[in-house]
């Protein structure tokens, strides 16, 4: 039993918090290795972009998953944003950040223009799909209905006044207007 005069035990937030299904992210390199790493990237040393990916793919997809919450365009997003650092990797200068910061700020951004598409593809998606059950619902006899539509509008302008049916009758069926 617990004494009353002493306050009960209350676990830290942090213990009690679950641990994050994403990777944690990987520790920092030397600023020198780095340079280095770029350096080897803007000269198109095909290992340096291997260990990119090694050191940050991990990280980056998990920054990618938040985002899209979908595997197989947080592998796009991941390959989209090395390629595009392979291609242009003067666009990263080591002097101003990390290169972890930076990879994961156009992973999210990659990742957020991916959720902005499938969100503008899926109301079209949904309309043509609606389109082909509508279509798939069609009475297969159409031509039995079409004779009945034309006997009724035939009905309709009969029963219509002498001259208004003149009119209609001149209008539609020998096409004068």
């Amino acid at each position: 039993m617990r004494d009353p005069a002493k306050p009960a035990e209350v676990p830290h937030p942090a213990a009690s918090a679950r641990p994050s299904p994403a990777s944690p992210p990987p520790p920092s390199s030397s600023g020198g290795e780095i340079v280095e790493l770029h350096g080897r990237l803007v000269s198109g040393d095909p290992a340096a972009l291997a260990e990119v990916h090694e050191r940050y793919a991990p990280y980056l997809l998990a920054v990618a998953m938040r985002v899209t919450r979908d595997a197989h365009a947080t592998r796009d997003v991941l390959q989209e944003v090395l390629v595009a650092f392979w291609q242009h990797p003067l666009r990263f200068d080591p002097c101003r950040g990390e290169l972890r910061t930076w990879l994961a700020v156009l992973t999210h951004r990659r990742a957020v223009d991916w959720v902005r598409r499938e969100t503008a593809r899926r109301p079209t998606e949904r309309v043509a799909l609606a389109l082909v059950e509508r279509a798939a619902e069609a009475p297969a006899d159409s031509e039995l209905l079409a004779r009945e539509n034309t006997a009724a509008v035939r009905a309709a302008v009969a029963a219509l006044p002498p001259q208004q049916r003149e009119v209609v009758q001149l209008a539609y069926y020998t096409r004068l207007t």
